[in-house]
């Protein structure tokens, strides 16, 4: 496994998904509880963008 930059830190707001783009693929990146995750941005159940959902 190998780890890839998506974006710093500073640009990522508690429980606010932001949606950035690795080699062309869509992915979507939170901060949460002191942690941050990155996840396919599209759904696989609607497909629709999960950054522009909301993080509970």
């Amino acid at each position: 496994m190998s780890f890839v930059k998506a974006c710093a830190l500073s640009e990522l707001e508690d429980d606010t998904p932001k949606r950035v783009e690795l080699d062309g693929t869509p992915v979507s990146v939170v901060r949460t509880e002191g942690e941050v995750f990155a996840i396919n941005d599209i759904c696989s159940h609607a497909n629709v963008s999960l950054s522009e959902g909301e993080v509970e």
